[in-house]
C-alpha cells in the first residue's frame, strides 16, 4: 500500500504535467471524434480504444517533454514515458473502476501488478494516464492518472472536476473579441 508521504511525492512530481497529460488525452479524444465521426458506430470497443490510444500518445508526444525530464522508450511496441526517472508512465483506456481493461497480455500483467519488465527497474512506480469513456464513446467521464496495483487502485488523481461533454470538447470555432477600451471624458 501506498503510504501518505508516497502519495505527495508522486502528486508534487506530476504537478508540472498534468495540464499537459489532461490536454493530450482530450486533444487525442477530440481528434477521434472529428475526424473517424462517420465511421464511429462501425468501430469495435477495442478499435475505438487502440485508436484513441495512438492519437493521445502523439498528442503528448508533441509537447516539449524532455523540458520535463521526460524520456519516450519502447518496451514491447508500448510507448512509455520515463518521468525524470522517478516514474513511468503509460496511456491507456480505463473502466469505471478506474482499471484498464485491456487483454492480459504478459506486459500488461506485470505493469499493472508493479512487477519486473525488461528495461523498467522494478523500484519505479508503475503508472496508468487514462479516461473513462461514456457507454456511447460520446464523452469522457473522466480523465485520470492512477497507481494500479493488481486489482486495486493505490493511488489517483482525477485531472477533470467535472465529466466532460462532447460539446466541450470541441475546440472553439472563432476566438472572443477583447472589449475595445474606452477613454474616460472630462466633463
Amino acid at each position: 500500500m501506498l503510504n501518505p508521504k508516497d502519495a505527495q511525492g508522486l502528486d508534487k512530481l506530476l504537478q508540472p504535467i498534468y495540464g499537459i497529460i489532461r490536454e493530450a488525452i482530450l486533444g487525442g479524444f477530440r481528434y477521434r471524434i472529428r475526424r473517424y465521426a462517420e465511421e464511429l458506430s462501425n468501430h469495435t470497443p477495442r478499435t475505438r480504444a487502440s485508436l484513441t490510444n495512438d492519437l493521445i500518445v502523439v498528442e503528448f508526444m508533441k509537447r516539449k517533454l524532455k523540458n520535463f525530464g521526460i524520456r519516450v522508450f519502447k518496451v514491447n511496441n508500448r510507448i512509455l514515458f520515463d518521468l525524470q526517472g522517478q516514474l513511468i508512465l503509460h496511456f491507456k483506456k480505463l473502466n469505471r473502476a478506474l482499471l484498464s481493461s485491456n487483454l492480459q497480455t504478459d506486459f500488461a500483467y506485470a505493469f499493472t501488478r508493479q512487477m519486473e519488465l525488461p528495461g523498467i527497474p522494478t523500484e519505479l512506480p508503475r503508472l496508468v494516464a487514462g479516461y473513462v469513456p461514456t457507454v456511447d464513446w460520446t464523452a469522457l467521464e473522466g480523465v485520470y492518472i492512477t497507481l494500479p496495483n493488481g486489482g486495486t487502485i493505490e493511488w489517483k488523481r482525477s485531472l477533470l472536476e467535472e465529466p466532460t461533454a462532447l460539446t466541450n470538447l470541441e475546440e472553439p470555432t472563432h476566438e472572443q473579441a477583447e472589449e475595445p477600451k474606452r477613454r474616460k471624458r472630462n466633463i
